[in-house]
């Protein structure tokens, strides 16, 4: 099933801004979205990525507490 941006609009965020929603460097978000980690879209030299993305990502990534 294709995604919908259009009908349904997330907010498009800057790599600056995905950077500190993650604390992590812009450099790195720019590296996750080489490696196609972290889905984009792209404006001609701007890259944008979608809110919905970046909270699939963190979603895919979460490890939670570790209980021992």
């Amino acid at each position: 099933m294709e995604k919908s941006y259009i009908n349904n609009p997330s907010p498009l965020l800057k790599p600056v801004e995905v950077a500190r929603r993650l604390s992590i460097s812009r450099e790195l978000v720019y590296r996750l979205i080489q490696t196609g980690s972290l889905p984009s879209v792209r404006f001609n030299r701007t890259v944008r990525v979608q809110d919905s993305d970046l909270e699939a990502f963190i979603q895919k990534n979460w490890t939670g507490r570790q209980s021992f």
